[in-house]
């Protein structure tokens, strides 16, 4: 084996042309495959963390019965316990804190929004309590403060304050440190927001104690108490979205939400696979490069391996030697692309993209270079075989016939 692997290196000396281009197709094979390894396995953890929580907030009502029985007493039957125009019933804050227990459920709070009449302005709006300590799925599914096109947003110590949607601010002309009359009580406009199309809107804004406040002063002796009309949930992942659905629903409540968890929670992975696939086809194409080259050193040498085989060589030697060729070019391939690949990730490690850090870790580097490494010999002993049994099947007396 030692006199074969001398030939080897022999052979390969002498095709110094050849033999560096082979070697250099090898080390991109796994400069390829340890980089884009690695960007695969950052750019997947950071995607399917953000397509996991795309469209994963809902709000969750039970519809009322008519305007004289949603569990409280109306002083004004045009009034009610209204969202999007639906009638709803009341809901406890213990739906709350099961909700959260679920595993399917990140996070749930409870809305409070109310449909009132506007004696002076002869119009009816909508107040929506909400708890702006919860800056989570309250920010997803009713406002936030990045919401905020003029002033300031609630803080849950406010009282007396208020938020005006922009679209009822623009109607009614108020603004900013105006006051607002709700249920007979002055109130201070502290901001104005738009909040797009979450699911939880209102006209009127205000912290959740404070709309019970007003909105008891509607009602005759009902109590308000731990209780809101809608459930604002967030789910652990779109993947677990339908989960969540089918569980409220069997509880009775309807549901309004954004249909992108459908498309986010199906594409998760295939970005993947496509880049996977990528990777294959390059180093298919390296190994069936090495293939050629391979062959065609052995067309060039057909004549001095039909001589090696009439002195007494078998052809169990000459597939050795051709194969110990092909895989010293891929050894050394593998050490050139090992190297230049670390050069390459150490450069370009701690890179912030998208606010997170590239290859943060370092064991899947030396992971993939190993991978590679293997995948690569190995493909350097296919590259060597095939031309190898193809020199083993011409007889050397054919050979010589062509001289």
């Amino acid at each position: 084996m030692r006199y074969l692997t001398q030939c080897a290196v022999r052979e390969l000396l002498r095709r110094k042309t050849g033999t560096l281009i082979t070697v250099f197709g090898y080390a991109v094979a796994v400069v390829v495959f340890v980089v884009f390894s690695n960007i695969l396995v950052h750019s997947n953890k950071t995607t399917g963390e953000i397509l996991k929580h795309t469209g994963t907030h809902f709000m969750a009502i039970i519809p009322g019965c008519g305007r004289k029985n949603c569990g409280v007493t109306l002083r004004n039957f045009n009034e009610g316990l209204e969202i999007n125009g639906i009638q709803t019933l009341l809901i406890s804050e213990k739906m709350v804190a099961h909700m959260k227990k679920l595993p399917e459920i990140k996070d749930a709070a409870i809305f409070l929004a109310f449909r009132m009449y506007d004696s002076l302005s002869q119009s009816f709006f909508t107040i929506g309590g909400f708890d702006p300590g919860n800056d989570y799925v309250v920010s997803t599914t009713c406002c936030a403060a990045g919401d905020v096109i003029a002033g300031r947003f609630l803080t849950s110590i406010d009282t007396n304050a208020v938020l005006l949607h922009e679209n009822y601010a623009r109607m009614k002309r108020y603004g900013v440190h105006d006051s607002v009359k709700i249920s007979g009580i002055p109130c201070i406009v502290v901001g104005i927001i738009n909040p797009g199309i979450r699911p939880a809107q209102a006209d009127v804004y205000v912290n959740l104690p404070y709309a019970r406040k007003l909105i008891k002063k509607r009602l005759h002796g009902s109590s308000l108490a731990a209780k809101g009309n809608a459930l604002l949930v967030e789910t652990a992942s779109s993947l677990l979205h339908e989960k969540a659905f089918t569980y409220l629903k069997k509880e009775g409540f309807t549901l309004s939400t954004y249909k992108c968890y459908k498309p986010a929670a199906k594409v998760i992975g295939l970005n993947e696979k496509s880049a996977w696939l990528l990777i294959i086809l390059i180093i298919a194409g390296v190994i069936l490069f090495a293939v050629k080259s391979q062959l065609s050193s052995v067309l060039e040498r057909i004549r001095e391996l039909a001589v090696l085989r009439a002195i007494g060589w078998s052809g169990r030697h000459i597939v050795q030697l051709i194969v110990t060729e092909s895989v010293i070019q891929a050894i050394c391939g593998c050490i050139v692309g090992a190297v230049l690949s670390a050069c390459v990730l150490a450069g370009v490690s701690g890179t912030m993209i998208g606010g997170n850090a590239l290859f943060p870790e370092t064991m899947p580097v030396f992971t993939f270079i190993l991978i590679s490494v293997i995948i690569v010999i190995c493909g350097g002993v296919i590259a060597g075989v095939i031309p190898a049994v193809y020199a083993i099947q011409r007889k050397p007396s054919v050979v010589f016939h062509t001289l």
